[in-house]
C-alpha cells in the first residue's frame, strides 16, 4: 500500500515503532499532534513546516535508520519508495508494490448554495453513504451559527461543519486508530453521495 503526502512528513516503519514506541502503535497515533495515516507497512505523521517535524522526530525519539523527514528534494533511504501515484505524492515500502492509496479523503466541496437549498439533502447524502445521522459531538469550527452533523456506519464517525460559501468540511475527531480506515471510507462514501445528488466538486 501507499500512503499520500505532503508539505512535510515524518516517516517511520511500523515494525520499528510497535517494537520501540512506548505504547505502540496505538500511542503514537493518539499523541500524533497533527495529520495521522497509517499502511501495512508504514506510518506517516503530516506537518506544516520542518521545525514542527523535527520536534516531533525528536520528542518521539525515532531512530533515522528506520524513520525519515520528507519534504521537498528530501534524500529518501533506500528503504523507501517515493513519487506521484495515483493523482498524488506517496510513499510506499520499497520492497512492496505500492497497492491501494492510503488518503486522506476531505469532504470539501464549493459552490453549494443552490444545493444546499433543497429539502433533505442531507439525509438524502447520508443515506447515499449507507451511513445514519447522529448526534454531533463538536462545535462548529467557522462560524458558532452554522450546523455540526454527524453520520456514522458501523465503527466509522464522521462530522462535518456547513458552510455555506465554501461547501460542506470535514471535521477531524482524535479517534483512536483502530477507526481510522474506516471513517476515511466513510468520508470518500460522504463525498461520492454528494456527487451523485448534484453538488458540484
Amino acid at each position: 500500500m501507499a500512503i499520500e503526502i505532503e508539505f512535510v512528513s515524518v516517516i517511520s516503519l511500523k515494525s520499528w515503532v510497535t517494537q520501540h514506541y512506548p505504547g505502540g502503535l496505538d500511542a503514537y497515533a493518539d499523541h500524533a499532534p497533527t495529520r495521522y495515516l497509517e499502511d501495512a507497512h508504514l506510518t506517516r505523521v503530516g506537518f506544516m513546516s520542518t521545525w514542527e517535524a523535527e520536534d516531533w522526530f525528536e520528542q518521539c525519539k525515532l531512530d533515522p535508520a528506520f524513520c525519515v523527514i520528507l519534504c521537498t528534494d528530501s534524500e529518501v533511504p533506500e528503504w523507501l519508495a517515493c513519487g506521484p501515484y495515483q493523482g498524488r505524492g506517496a510513499v510506499w515500502k520499497a520492497s512492496e508494490p505500492p497497492g491501494d492509496l492510503v488518503a486522506f479523503e476531505v469532504l470539501m466541496l464549493r459552490g453549494l448554495a443552490d444545493f444546499l437549498s433543497q429539502p433533505g439533502w442531507v439525509e438524502k447524502a447520508i443515506s447515499g453513504a449507507q451511513a445514519q445521522i447522529a448526534p454531533p459531538s463538536l462545535e462548529p469550527m467557522f462560524d458558532p451559527t452554522h450546523a455540526v452533523v454527524a453520520c456514522t456506519r458501523g465503527d466509522a464517525r464522521v462530522e462535518f461543519e456547513i458552510v455555506q460559501k465554501m461547501g460542506l468540511v470535514a471535521l477531524e475527531l482524535p479517534r483512536p486508530r483502530k477507526y481510522l480506515a474506516s471513517d476515511l471510507a466513510l468520508t470518500r462514501d460522504l463525498r461520492e453521495s454528494f456527487i451523485r445528488l448534484g453538488a458540484p466538486c
